[in-house]
């Protein structure tokens, strides 16, 4: 059972650095309508970064030690429990990254960030089916085509509520304070993601349900 565990969070790694890095090719683009004010907002930046998201996520089991009772009798179940969730963290990450490559949906600030060339002589409501990006950033450009699913919400939702799910059960007086912050995380990157123009709703709403579905699997 050790080495399997350790074998799941090799992989978990491994898949999660070659999907971060960005080294998997463009697997499918979606098009896009021409003028569709869905895909004509500003691009403005992040309200939580992804270097927050990626931390606070990954320390957020540690809330679990504000009491012994949330983590049962010994520090070694605490462990266990801790590596069983970098494993669901990991693949949290790099299967969301790899739906974005293989839908490849436009985000809202589509337009301004990848600047198709199409998009200056096509007719209003025409869909455009391939399309050349002109924006030099070419980091940027890419990440206009991967709306689907928002990757903030599928991870904020997947690390509190693993520990939502883990600690519903047990008593504790800081358990309400916990399950408090694990929510309001959820919340704060959620929301943000449609008010900062990155994510349309559907991938917000997908990416919550898919994060608590990988929670529960990875609790089992």
């Amino acid at each position: 059972m050790k080495y399997e565990k350790a074998l799941l969070l090799v992989l978990a790694v491994t898949m999660t650095i070659i999907t971060e890095l960005d080294l998997l090719p463009q697997i499918h683009r979606m098009g896009f309508y021409c003028g569709d004010p869905k895909l004509s907002h500003d691009y403005i930046g992040d309200t939580v970064t992804a270097r927050y998201l990626l931390l606070i996520s990954f320390f957020i089991p540690f809330l679990i030690l504000i009491d012994k009772n949330l983590y049962q009798s010994s520090f070694s179940t605490y462990l266990l429990m801790y590596i069983t969730f970098i494993i669901g963290y990991c693949l949290c990450i790099s299967s969301v990254n790899f739906f974005k490559i293989l839908f490849g949906e436009p985000r809202p600030h589509f337009f301004d960030t990848c600047k198709p060339v199409e998009a200056l002589k096509c007719t209003p409501g025409s869909y455009v089916s391939t399309f050349t990006c002109t924006n030099s950033d070419l980091r940027r450009a890419r990440d206009s085509t991967k709306s689907f699913p928002s990757g903030h919400s599928a991870l904020s939702t997947f690390s509190a509520g693993f520990v939502l799910l883990y600690i519903s059960n047990k008593a504790s007086d800081w358990k309400r304070i916990v399950q408090v912050l694990c929510i309001a995380w959820i919340l704060s990157c959620t929301v943000t993601r449609i008010f900062d123009h990155r994510h349309h709703w559907w991938d917000v709403l997908s990416g919550i349900v898919y994060g608590m579905g990988l929670a529960v699997i990875t609790l089992r």
